[in-house]
């Protein structure tokens, strides 16, 4: 009868019948380190920095002015002027309720303001 010592790997004979059995597992051996694994994956990058906004103001021009609009009252603007026209856009009147309706002026970000309540009819 011959068996493996406790301190090889394999199974152990044991027995008048000599069959083979598995070594209990804390008689194993320890585990050989993992294979060469690629570098882990580095963090994400982190977020760039906030840009920085522009105090946006709703100066209207003298159009409106002479027919008693507000940029608040004046819808128009926000679909047919505001950064579609070249005179509006050079000047950015009602910049901040073009920028609040979706029709900003190239490269503005406006800060997040309180907006003033429309003036009474």
């Amino acid at each position: 009868l011959s068996a493996t010592p406790w301190w090889l790997p394999g199974p152990v004979t044991t027995g008048l019948t000599g069959q083979a059995r598995p070594r209990p597992p804390h008689l194993l051996p320890p585990p050989s380190p993992p294979p060469n694994l690629p570098p882990p994956t580095p963090p994400p990058p982190s977020l760039p920095p906030l840009l920085p906004c522009t105090e946006c103001a709703d100066e209207r021009n003298k159009w409106m002015a002479t027919n008693s609009l507000t940029c608040h009252s004046f819808p128009y603007a926000y679909i047919k002027l505001c950064k579609w026209d070249a005179e509006w856009a050079m000047q950015k009147f009602c910049q901040r309720s073009c920028f609040d309706n979706g029709a900003g002026y190239g490269g503005d970000l406006c800060c997040a303001s309180e907006r003033p309540p429309p003036p009474p009819p």
